[in-house]
């Protein structure tokens, strides 16, 4: 079918991830788009998108069709003296579980999987309430603070951490790290900062490889040393680009995504007066907890595919190796999928239905201990701090992104006791 359509041409106008209206809200652009042009091409991201559920879905869950490969390349070649420096180190293409296809995905997942079997996740509960009150422990007195860098940032990175076996005097450093590969993949920059993040990225792989070297010579018992020993008796052993690729996406996805989320949750959660003071604390009111603020506001805006051959989605044709931003943040508002979509309801029966985790076999690894994390999170904060509110608006200021929504700012208060 046609690809020139008049709705189409002015999405393509429209739609930009990295400026204003949109990075603060993109939901009313997503809405336009489901209505109008469900699959349409963005010039500014160089990509489709995709944005109804079902055919989100589709894209996520068809690896035969839709291929994770390329998924890290930067939406346009980088500068020369950019690539100089990123030559330094391995492309994220040889790495990244994220953008691996079958059967090599098979072989880095397995690994992954071991790190966080269901008995493993559980037995982390004790040590993240013990965080998670730790952190209100530093600031309960103040009566107020800014959420996103007192608690919803050093939460998972300090648990992730902790997990992996990295001490709390280097996470400052990893939180830089981690920025820069975002940065890099997903975010708008200009020269300077584009050649800074390129140096981040060589840092941050070269202080992987120490980490290997480190758990080879003396083993601790932490996630780590497991993968390590795990991979090295393997049959097919991880290299060593691969291993360092996995502490990358651990420390990433595992740090960052969780840190947006818990932002954009709280926010949802103190938005609407007496809507706190009555959250129930028990398990499965958290899990609805957790399951509607992902929906309803998560952290991940697309996830992204390269079409293998032309290919109909949305009632318009995609050409083969055209990129594809399956936006799973508009898939959480589809009114074809929930009702009353763009309700932030905590009895709602199927939020779990959500696609901020993925689809098919790359569902995240890790949306167990995020869904932890965040109970925990919640939990503690709604028994510790049962007054907590907003301030100035709950206004966030949001940095350019294309893959997630990236709250830097999220300032709260509440009522001392005296």
């Amino acid at each position: 079918m046609s690809t020139e359509t008049g709705a189409d041409a002015d999405l393509a106008a429209v739609y930009d991830p990295f400026h204003s209206p949109q990075l603060d809200d993109p939901h009313p652009v997503w809405a336009r788009a489901r209505r109008e042009c469900p699959a349409f091409r963005s010039e500014v991201l160089n990509a489709w998108i995709v944005t109804r559920y079902d055919d989100v879905a589709w894209v996520l869950r068809d690896h035969s069709t839709f291929s994770s490969a390329g998924g890290s390349k930067p939406f346009a070649p980088p500068p020369p003296e950019v690539a100089e420096v990123l030559a330094r180190v391995p492309d994220p293409q040889q790495m990244d579980l994220l953008t691996s296809d079958p059967p090599r995905h098979q072989r880095l997942r397995r690994f992954m999987q071991d790190a966080f079997t269901l008995k493993r996740v559980a037995g982390l509960e004790d040590g993240l309430r013990a965080l998670a009150h730790e952190l209100v422990d530093d600031v309960e007195a103040d009566g107020t603070c800014d959420f996103y860098t007192t608690f919803a940032h050093p939460f998972p990175l300090r648990a992730i951490g902790q997990l992996i076996g990295i001490p709390r005097s280097d996470q400052g450093q990893i939180t830089h790290w981690v920025t820069c590969n975002i940065q890099l993949k997903w975010g708008s920059l200009d020269p300077e900062s584009h050649l800074a993040a390129a140096h981040g990225r060589v840092e941050f792989y070269e202080f992987g490889q120490r980490l290997i070297a480190q758990r080879r010579a003396d083993p601790e018992d932490d996630l780590l040393s497991a993968l390590v020993t795990e991979s090295d008796a393997s049959d097919d052993p991880l290299t060593e680009p691969e291993l360092v690729g996995q502490i990358m996406t651990l420390l990433t996805a595992g740090h960052e995504t969780t840190a947006n989320w818990l932002t954009l949750g709280m926010r949802r959660l103190l938005d609407e007066p007496g809507r706190w003071a009555g959250l129930a604390t028990d398990a499965d009111s958290l899990g609805a907890v957790v399951e509607e603020t992902l929906r309803f506001d998560g952290p991940a805006q697309g996830l992204w595919r390269t079409a293998r051959d032309d290919v109909e989605v949305g009632g318009v044709t995609i050409p083969k190796g055209a990129r594809i931003s399956a936006v799973v943040g508009s898939a959480g508002r589809d009114g074809d999928m929930f009702t009353d979509p763009d309700h932030f309801d905590l009895d709602r029966p199927d939020a779990r239905a959500h696609l901020q985790f993925g689809r098919g076999i790359h569902t995240c690894v890790g949306a167990g201990l995020a869904r932890l994390e965040g109970r925990v999170a919640f939990q503690v904060l709604r028994e510790r701090l049962p007054s907590l509110r907003l301030r100035d608006g709950g206004s966030v200021v949001f940095a350019p992104n294309a893959i997630q929504r990236v709250p830097r700012r999220l300032l709260v208060e509440w009522d001392v006791t005296p």
